[in-house]
């Protein structure tokens, strides 16, 4: 329609964090039906449901054979992971929740899927958990209890740890599956591709947080 357009842009920061524009592509101006078709989140929310039904599925099986932990630490990995992508859906708005309090919520989870995922991978591979799974347990737990009251500026810092211990983590799990090769254990090959490529969108992704990725891209 002819007339006069105008566009608010409000950019609301926190003491002590810097203010910048995040995303993929460059911010473009176009008919907010267009926007909502580009930004659909059908993948992501189909994705969330299939982690949850898998988790609970797992959990199911626990409740069934107690003995093994490790569908208990699948399941708690899974169910994490599908509460982390809901945190980072469009559709987690739709509730009014302070947007604060739902980055502390995705932080939490987010820090326990690593907790999750080494303790799954020990225990299904090794029969129990040792002194690294121990360690990451207390580690992540220190990390992540200071969520619930400092400054979300001190949770951006406690997210860089987070993102440096996950990256020795894995290299102790690409350790266990070798390992499990080794002794020939029957579902090590199957799992150690699975893994590989977790490892590789998981590594990716804490890179591009870190900005890391993107300036290999633009140097590539």
């Amino acid at each position: 329609k002819k007339g006069t357009n105008e566009i608010y842009i409000i950019v609301k920061g926190v003491r002590g964090e810097e203010i910048a524009v995040y995303g993929d592509t460059d911010p473009s101006i176009d008919f907010l039906s267009n926007h909502i078709a580009k930004n659909s989140e059908r993948i992501t929310l189909m994705l969330l449901f299939l982690y949850a039904f898998i988790g609970f599925y797992h959990m199911l099986l626990f409740v069934k054979r107690t003995k093994e932990k490790y569908n208990l630490f699948f399941a708690s990995f899974c169910t994490a992971l599908a509460v982390y992508l809901y945190t980072r859906s469009n559709s987690i708005y739709e509730l009014g929740i302070d947007p604060m309090l739902i980055t502390r919520v995705e932080y939490i989870f987010l820090f326990y899927t690593t907790f999750f995922s080494m303790a799954f991978f020990e225990c299904f591979l090794k029969g129990k958990n040792g002194l690294p799974t121990k360690f990451t347990f207390v580690f992540i737990t220190l990390i992540t209890l200071p969520m619930f009251f400092v400054e979300i500026v001190i949770a951006y810092k406690l997210l860089l740890v987070w993102q440096l211990f996950t990256l020795i983590t894995f290299v102790y799990s690409i350790y266990l599956m070798i390992w499990a090769m080794f002794k020939k254990h029957q579902d090590s090959k199957r799992l150690f591709f699975g893994f590989i490529v977790l490892v590789s969108t998981g590594v990716w992704d804490i890179l591009g947080s870190m900005g890391i990725s993107k300036s290999i891209q633009n140097h590539g």
